[in-house]
């Protein structure tokens, strides 16, 4: 059996990589979005691909819910996405 928090996390991430995210300045609802899990090429990081008119793209601060397939793992994330809003920042032509 597994006790490392973080590795528990991360597998259940790879079983069921649902979260949801929110801005929280906004007021608005969170967002069911598919977690793109890159162990290979940065690992420990969750990618999320949008449109460009998703209620989201503005960035700030935000949060991730996540509950796991068997509904035996809860975790929330907060400050989430500071470095996607500043690869955004640095990557926008």
């Amino acid at each position: 059996m597994e006790h490392d928090p973080k590795q528990i996390l991360w597998r259940a991430l790879a079983d069921s990589p649902v979260l949801m995210v929110g801005l929280k300045a906004s007021g608005a609802h969170s967002m069911p979005m598919k977690a793109i899990l890159d162990d290979e090429g940065h690992p420990e990081t969750i990618w999320f691909f949008t449109t460009k008119d998703n209620r989201l793209t503005p960035g700030g601060g935000a949060i991730a819910q996540f509950v796991s397939r068997g509904h035996d793992l809860f975790a929330c994330q907060r400050p989430c996405c500071e470095r996607a809003r500043r690869y955004q920042s640095d990557n926008s032509h």
